[in-house]
């Protein structure tokens, strides 16, 4: 079965993120520190809808919504950093460095 979607330029993304209206987030595996937001309907040539500037220069890992529908992502390099873009994220939202020097910070979570 081919895929619905192919995510451009990078084979390699770290995280990947659906939100409540079908939006997908994919963390950029290249050194420019982008989360590529998708929107549907999604084709075999869909193209972000907008990227998100986390942390230029650095890798971006995990990814997690919190209740509040906030976005939390990590990076591993670069110091090792979390930050959280508020809801409603838009391509205007900007990220906010929340925690650093987190040694290998590769993935985040939230309880219920």
């Amino acid at each position: 079965m081919a895929p619905a979607a192919n995510v451009t330029p990078n084979q390699n993304n770290y995280g990947l993120l659906v939100d409540s209206s079908g939006r997908v987030f994919v963390a950029d595996a290249s050194s420019n520190g982008l989360v590529s937001v998708l929107t549907p309907p999604f084709v075999s040539s869909s193209t972000p809808a907008f990227n998100l500037t986390v942390s230029s220069g650095n890798v971006v890992y995990g990814m997690a919504f919190d209740g509040s529908g906030d976005l939390w992502v990590t990076e591993e390099v670069g110091g090792g950093s979390v930050w959280e873009i508020k809801a409603p994220i838009t391509s205007a939202s900007t990220a906010v460095e929340v925690l650093s020097g987190i040694s290998n910070a590769y993935g985040i979570a939230f309880g219920p």
